[in-house]
């Protein structure tokens, strides 16, 4: 799956409780799996970031978010 032009593709760990709560701090940060030709070069792919306003879309039984370039917040080190 590759990303196009200014978007990038994330896979997103979704937090969970023991008794399988989903944590909110967990629902906005995901890894980096693809990214389109106009984004930044300080993202690479395998990065974990922070981001704002994604869709969610399923691919081959995994769950993905899509985000704008600009979506994203933080690199998280």
């Amino acid at each position: 799956m590759k990303a196009n032009g200014e978007y990038i593709i994330l896979k997103c760990e979704v937090g969970r409780t023991a008794s399988g709560i989903i944590l909110d701090a967990t629902k906005n940060k995901g890894r980096i799996i693809s990214k389109g030709e106009a984004t930044s070069n300080r993202l690479d792919v395998g990065e974990e970031v922070i981001f704002i306003n994604g869709t969610s879309f399923a691919h081959e039984g995994e769950e993905y978010v899509a985000v704008h370039r600009s979506d994203i917040l933080a690199i998280l080190g």
